[in-house]
């Protein structure tokens, strides 16, 4: 329901509803405010609101500092190219994200498969590599331009072709596998959701809300999933069910999301040329930048193998 759904739902609604417009509220309110932007903040209740935590480790206090440096030093002396490291950052842990629920699914079921582990980034970095080189591609998500574009019709074909020998490949692959006895359709759709949307939006999404609105909502309600579960099963004094732990969650994504949105659109300059001449300016964007950076880091510790919590995410 929260792996899975989301995403296609957004499809449907992006492509029936919403082509013809460049940001519709939904997209812009719902899907950028509450859902990409409000999922960040939900890491909160696995590190600073979890005293056991919080208190292992000195990086809960080191990183944000250090994000926080970074980003005003990089916007006060010369933002160039700023925006678009910040935008490919969205990218890789997006589908770093993917790559997480993929391995969960093989921990659950039978003997994990690197080659699983292969389809699930090709089926997600071809479409990505091939939007770089379509005619019609949307430049910017921060900034007007940070991405780094470079249309060719013949090299953006030569990646839809391999994106079809890939998925060919893959479909040969779980049918051998399903066929061994390994019947894990978890991992399969695990797999089979990323490759979906990624390549229907980065193939033949035209505006915003057709390629983006799907990887958003598919990414941040899965985020809500997997964080309530997380919770019940790590915290269960706290959170002794999943409707608890979910609706908890889901609120602090709409409060702190909602708030950041509203502080996204009246202070942060998103413009990508020369440095900013204010001091302020670039403090408020490092401050900006914090709670996203200080996500991307933190969920590379919490949803590890390695952690001391991950046991019991193996646990029904």
């Amino acid at each position: 329901m929260f792996l899975v759904l989301p995403g296609f739902l957004a499809l449907a609604y992006s492509f029936a509803f919403a082509r013809d417009f460049q940001e519709p509220l939904i997209y812009s309110v719902l899907a950028v405010g509450f859902i990409e932007s409000g999922h960040v903040y939900t890491t909160f209740w696995r590190t600073y609101l979890h005293p056991d935590e919080r208190n292992s480790s000195r990086i809960y206090v080191v990183v944000p500092l250090v994000i926080f440096g970074v980003f005003t030093i990089w916007m006060f002396f010369g933002r160039i190219g700023m925006w678009s490291f910040v935008a490919y950052a969205n990218v890789f842990h997006h589908v770093r994200q993917y790559y997480g629920f993929n391995r969960w699914y093989q921990g659950l079921g039978a003997k994990p498969s690197r080659v699983s582990d292969f389809f699930l980034y090709a089926l997600c970095l071809v479409p990505i590599v091939a939007y770089h080189f379509r005619s019609d591609a949307i430049k910017g998500y921060y900034s007007n331009d940070d991405l780094f574009l470079a249309p060719h019709p013949i090299a953006f074909a030569a990646c839809v072709g391999l994106f079809g020998v890939v998925a060919f490949a893959w479909i040969v692959f779980e049918i051998r596998r399903w066929s061994a006895g390994a019947r894990e359709p978890g991992r399969v759709l695990s797999i089979l959701t990323p490759a979906a949307i990624y390549s229907i939006c980065f193939f033949y999404g035209t505006t915003l809300t057709t390629i983006l609105f799907p990887l958003v909502i598919s990414h941040g309600v899965a985020y809500f999933g997997v964080m309530g579960e997380s919770l019940r099963k790590t915290q269960s004094a706290r959170f002794p069910t999943f409707v608890r732990a979910v609706t908890i969650v889901i609120g602090t994504a709409v409060v702190l999301g909602g708030s950041e949105f509203y502080f996204e659109q009246n202070w942060i300059d998103f413009t990508d040329v020369g440095p900013s001449g204010s001091g302020v300016a670039s403090l408020v964007t490092g401050l900006y930048l914090v709670p996203l950076f200080s996500h991307f880091v933190f969920d590379a510790i919490i949803w590890r193998r390695k952690h001391r919590e991950s046991r019991l995410m193996m646990v029904s």
